[in-house]
């Protein structure tokens, strides 16, 4: 009894320091979405470290970080799993393309990583996970992200990449909407666990827009969009994501 009583009492204050930490990060997070977000210069210099971390990153970390990244949001509180999800796509696909892009010829790594991971993504992104299969020397990857000119995009680039161009071409940025809770767990969670990597794909790749809202019960699928078509959005953003659809969430 008196042992039972002991642990009871243990499980009781864990689940309190728990709680209390949420509770700071609800708090921080609602001080947030309620300021212009303008990055701060600290924030400024770790958005710059972290952009040289990914163009140095060795092909293990790719795999390493993404892995923990999902393994993380699988466990998070299921208020927030779906919405946390949308940022996953993103990051998988960037990830591959810094392995095509680093890889040594004869290596297998950009492969190896897409049959892991991809399968995760088919659901909600079909056509973009099976072109990614064509994308596997660094010369295919060129013709996507940035064609000789935008008139010659229909030559350069095969039919089945068309869906990738329109997500990689000159200038194109996916925009992830996150609460402003979840997008505070995002930020705490990728900064304690020193995930500099991914920390430096969303800094070049993605725009996160945060909003003042609860969280969607369903992953929203994300869509890519120009530099003008940002500014003309007008939404509070901290890094970088624009939400189209949202579909049933997946596993």
């Amino acid at each position: 009894g008196a042992l039972r009583a002991l642990q009871e009492e243990s499980n009781e204050s864990e689940n309190t320091a728990e709680e209390t930490e949420l509770e700071k990060i609800i708090k921080r997070s609602r001080i947030e979405a309620t300021s212009d977000n303008r990055p701060t210069p600290q924030q400024k210099n770790i958005a710059i470290a972290t952009v040289t971390e990914s163009a140095k990153a060795k092909p293990e970390m790719y795999a390493q970080q993404y892995a923990f990244l999902v393994d993380w949001i699988s466990g998070s509180l299921e208020r927030h799993k779906a919405e946390l999800k949308g940022v996953l796509f993103p990051l998988f696909m960037h990830c591959y393309f810094g392995l095509v892009r680093n890889q040594l010829e004869g290596c297998s790594d950009a492969l190896q990583f897409l049959r892991r991971w991809g399968a995760g993504h088919a659901e909600s992104y079909e056509a973009e996970v099976r072109a990614l299969g064509a994308v596997t020397r660094r010369e295919d990857l060129e013709n996507v992200v940035d064609p000789p000119s935008a008139t010659s995009l229909a030559l350069e680039v095969a039919p089945s990449l068309k869906c990738l161009a329109l997500l990689l071409g000159p200038r194109k940025r996916f925009r992830v909407a996150l609460d402003a809770v979840s997008h505070q767990l995002l930020e705490s969670f990728l900064g304690q666990a020193k995930l500099l990597l991914l920390l430096g794909l969303l800094n070049q790749h993605v725009d996160l827009a945060v909003e003042d809202r609860e969280p969607n019960p369903h992953m929203t699928v994300v869509t890519a969009t120009s530099a003008a078509d940002t500014a003309a959005g007008a939404l509070s953003s901290s890094s970088a994501f624009s939400s189209s659809s949202s579909r049933p969430d997946i596993a």
